[in-house]
């Protein structure tokens, strides 16, 4: 049977099932776009832009429906977990989701959000936008 989707439950960045480009440049060396999948929860990108994009283009065609962020480690200073409200993820050019708006989160708490159907595309784009 020819499945014209990806057999993948969950990407974790992967370079041969999709490629990825980030908007709002590196902190520095230390927090590069590779460490948000390298499985280690004490690295992470950071951005110097307050407002970074997270683009990801699949080689096949995706049933999307929904990501996980895990919060960072530590204390982030004066911002008691808002960097993850409204985090957004865009299908194809359309808003399929975003996290919460308003709820504060904790320190290596999952952060998930689902639509409430699958939906097919090949780009996602995420948009991050902090205060």
């Amino acid at each position: 049977m020819n499945n014209k989707f990806l057999d993948t439950l969950s990407w974790k960045g992967d370079a041969t099932i999709a490629t990825m480009t980030t908007t709002g440049g590196d902190w520095s060396s230390t927090y590069r776009p590779e460490k948000m999948f390298d499985g280690d929860i004490r690295t992470f990108w950071f951005s110097r832009e307050k407002q970074a994009s997270i683009k990801i283009i699949f080689k096949k065609p995706i049933l999307f429906h929904g990501f996980q962020i895990t919060a960072r480690h530590e204390l982030v200073t004066g911002r008691d977990g808002v960097r993850y409200q409204n985090v957004c993820a865009y299908l194809d050019g359309s808003q399929s989701i975003c996290t919460h708006p308003t709820q504060n989160r904790t320190n290596n708490e999952i952060v998930t959000a689902k639509t409430p159907f699958f939906i097919e595309g090949t780009e996602l784009l995420h948009k991050i936008l902090t205060l």
